[in-house]
């Protein structure tokens, strides 16, 4: 059976009930605890990865303290959120990784959930390379402080009141508001500069913010920035279709000032995190532990940093899977490449693979046509699929062979995950031997190595 993923703190369970769903359909599979001594010994035992604390009935000191007693397990500490009600309740600070306020429909719930959840992935990873990189000898700067740059928040909409309403509650936090008045100006202001939130208005029709809201979802560079509703409770019925679209949240141009602050800034400190932990990956990317020819990782480093991950995963319960991808000929290009210009194009993926990785995966080059990338906290099941849209993005790219012309690609996949007690040299070569058996396999059977 599947291991319990988030644990649900609640005297009342069967209130939580759609949000319980919700997150086992999302590949989140929760647990219940009705009281914190049993939350305690539950997230201990269990290895949970999240706890979700119900603070609507009546046990806010309780929470407390087992959210400081929890602390207590250090790197393996679960993620630590707050289902807080509705009426103005004051949560110090420091004490719950994430704050989510009542109303809230389950799917934002569940988002907010998996957003945390990678965070705290990329937290651990990135900890972990800096202490791959000075056990090497490698002479990194001291860690950033945490970023301490005014949060900007970008409103879509007319200038109503309810624009100046919220520009008031925010100016009181010194929050940097500004307002785009058409959907192509918030996108010129969304490409110009870094915005930590986006509120979108949706007082006098949904579709404009709907639009904008999927538009930001498929675009790279903006899906993880936090887009909120701004619509009137009494009016708008199409709460599912609003987070289908990809919201993050949603506000009531009638909600107390208060409320509408709290709401956006602890979205918009989320991301402020997110972009911390961007520029903490980039920190490490020092020049003398990167393969030159394509900016990845050499092989001698992701051998030093592999074993480090498999003692994360083993001491975390978190799964640790590997992709090991071979770079060759298509077998539809009209003649053979020139060597010449096949290793040109070898080096040409090794370039877009960066990019086509998230910021926690570790990826190397292994050999002039191999490449590897190891992926925390991801099930073998997830690395094929990962690796699947690698290899649709790569086969279909044009690759510059010098004077021989184009040149075309395929990939030969092979995908394992760390067994109980296993090295990270051992699932090293057990991935690399996978592309042994892939190099023979029918095309549909090599992803399933």
């Amino acid at each position: 059976m599947q291991r319990p993923r988030i644990l649900v703190v609640s005297r009342n369970a069967a209130a939580l009930s759609a949000v319980c769903e919700c997150l086992d359909q999302a590949g989140l599979r929760t647990i219940t605890a009705g009281s914190a001594a049993a939350a305690e010994v539950a997230a201990t035992d269990l290895r949970t990865e999240a706890i979700l604390l119900d603070l609507g009935d009546g046990r806010a000191d309780e929470a407390r303290r087992l959210a400081g007693a929890l602390r207590r397990l250090g790197d393996a500490r679960p993620i630590v959120a707050a289902l807080a009600p509705a009426e103005d309740t004051a949560i110090p600070d420091g004490v719950f990784d994430l704050v989510i306020r009542r109303p809230c429909h389950p799917h934002q719930v569940c988002a907010r959930m998996q957003e945390a959840l990678r965070l705290g992935v990329q937290a651990a990873e990135a900890r972990l390379r800096r202490r791959t990189l000075t056990d090497l000898g490698v002479k990194l700067p001291p860690e950033p402080e945490p970023d301490r740059q005014k949060l900007a928040v970008l409103f879509v909409g007319s200038a109503d009141p309810s624009f100046m309403h919220l520009r008031s509650a925010l100016s009181a936090a010194d929050v940097d508001v500004m307002a785009a008045f058409t959907s192509f100006t918030a996108f010129d202001y969304l490409h110009d500069r870094i915005f930590h939130a986006v509120v979108l208005g949706a007082l006098q029709g949904v579709e404009p913010a709907f639009t904008i809201c999927s538009a930001m979802r498929r675009n790279t560079r903006l899906f993880h920035v936090p887009a909120l509703l701004l619509v009137d409770n009494s009016r708008f019925d199409a709460v599912d279709e609003a987070f289908a679209r990809g919201a993050s949240d949603i506000i009531s141009s009638s909600a107390p000032a208060a409320e509408t602050r709290d709401r956006i800034l602890s979205l918009a400190a989320e991301r402020q995190r997110g972009i911390a932990l961007r520029n903490a990956f980039d920190q490490v990317r020092d020049p003398a532990v990167l393969d030159r020819p394509t900016g990845l990782f050499n092989r001698d480093v992701f051998a030093a940093h592999l074993r480090r991950m498999a003692e994360w995963s083993d001491h975390s319960g978190k799964p640790l899977s590997l992709a090991v991808i071979r770079v060759q000929p298509s077998v539809f290009s009209e003649k053979p490449p020139a060597p010449a210009a096949l290793d040109s194009a070898r080096k040409q993926f090794g370039l877009m693979l960066r990019h086509l990785t998230r910021s926690e995966d570790f990826a190397a080059r292994l050999d002039s046509g191999v490449y590897v990338v190891a992926m925390p906290a991801t099930s073998v099941e997830e690395a094929r699929a990962a690796a699947e849209r690698i290899r649709s993005a790569a086969e279909c790219a044009a690759y510059d062979g010098g004077g021989d012309g184009g040149v075309r690609i395929a990939l030969q996949l092979s995908c394992v995950e760390l067994g109980g007690g296993e090295s990270g040299a051992r699932l090293l070569k057990r991935g690399v031997d996978g592309l042994s058996r892939a190099r023979t396999a029918p095309r549909a059977e090599s992803a399933a190595s």
